[in-house]
């Protein structure tokens, strides 16, 4: 499987190979501490974390001594440019990271002078990778039932993956022609603790199309941002289960149906 440095194929199979693949972990760097100006002019000490690293072990490999020297000149060359993403592989599972080169280490390997081994560490712009691939939940058309005083609600719970918490985005879409009315609208995850849950406090109507984004902590009606929101966005934790329970709860004049409810996220990792 292809491991990508920017466009960089190391382990093409033919004259790059990643040889420790299965073994790839990333480790907690040092931290370090440093001064912060402030604003009356005096310095703040913090502790910084330097990120994590990635170290791959690799070979580059030729017929010709010449040939080698070509390959690993443009292996160097690729892996000195500036932050790019870098995508490997774990127990089957293609990953993703924003990372630039630490360093860069080889030696040409004994008794041959067609064969360069070599190690190199990246320098991760998170603490977390991502899924090469989006996932998606999609609910055709979730109807909320009664729970008393004028509440619904509805419950369902998406396959999460991953390893480290992800940031999902929820759309939900108010039923053509719906003869009732929502004053709010909230989404929680019921699976941690405490609970996570985003309210908009806004009249909804037909067609209207309301957007919670995770990531961006922006909750927008019909792409403009909503009239009142609070709580807290949810989101997705693989740590407590597979799968995790979604509860969209709606104040209502009668049984609201959202068609279709779809929620979007990319898996994360902590290596």
């Amino acid at each position: 499987m292809a491991h990508t440095f920017g466009s960089f194929d190391f382990n093409d199979g033919v004259n790059y190979r990643v040889v420790n693949s299965p073994e790839m972990q990333a480790t907690d760097r040092d931290r370090f501490y440093a001064e912060f100006a402030r604003r009356e002019g005096g310095k703040l000490l913090a502790m910084r974390d330097r990120g994590k690293l990635l170290t791959f072990g690799g070979i580059v490999s030729s017929t010709t001594v010449a040939d080698l020297g070509d390959k690993v000149d443009a292996l160097q060359l690729a892996f000195a440019k500036e932050a790019q993403t870098l995508i490997y592989h774990v127990d089957g599972d293609t990953r993703r990271v924003t990372a630039t080169r630490e360093h860069l280490m080889g030696r040409y390997v004994a008794g041959s002078n067609v064969m360069w081994q070599y190690e190199v560490g990246f320098l991760a712009a998170t603490p977390y990778a991502e899924a090469a691939a989006a996932s998606q939940d999609t609910q055709a058309a979730l109807l909320l039932v009664t729970i008393g005083g004028g509440q619904f609600e509805k419950t369902f719970a998406p396959t999460v993956g991953g390893t480290a918490f992800a940031r999902p985005t929820f759309t939900a879409t108010i039923t053509t022609a719906s003869s009732y009315s929502i004053t709010d609208l909230q989404i929680a995850n019921t699976s941690v603790s405490p609970v996570q849950a985003i309210t908009i406090i806004q009249a909804l109507v037909a067609d209207d199309v309301i957007v919670f984004n995770s990531d961006t902590f922006v909750v927008t009606v019909n792409g403009v941002a909503a009239a009142v929101t609070k709580g807290q966005f949810p989101l997705l934790d693989p740590v407590v289960g597979a799968t995790n329970t979604i509860r969209v709860r709606a104040s209502a004049s009668s049984a609201p149906t959202l068609t279709p409810f779809v929620t979007d996220w990319t898996a994360r990792y902590h290596n």
